[in-house]
């Protein structure tokens, strides 16, 4: 969701997502994650077609702010904190 177009390979998974040149781009970093505009990103992202690498990414670099793959940031925490736990039970 950063970067600019020129920026971005063509073919990257961000402008094959569905919020791409959406015209209500602020939905994606709302001010409170519980309302309407937070809401609609994640209805969004739950038909997009990469949805999962954008969520790989948002937690590979640590994303604190904004939806990204459907997800929060508190969901993306909670992710990061199963993954640990599922890791050290193996």
């Amino acid at each position: 969701m950063s970067g600019t177009a020129e920026s971005i390979p063509e073919n990257h998974w961000r402008n094959r997502g569905l919020c791409a040149g959406h015209p209500e781009r602020e939905c994606w970093f709302p001010e409170e994650y519980s309302g309407a505009a937070a809401a609609r990103a994640i209805a969004i992202c739950q038909a997009c077609p990469v949805r999962v690498e954008c969520l790989e990414f948002a937690i590979k670099t640590r994303q604190s702010e904004g939806v990204w793959g459907g997800t929060t940031p508190y969901k993306r925490r909670r992710i990061v904190q199963e993954r640990r736990q599922a890791s050290r039970a193996n």
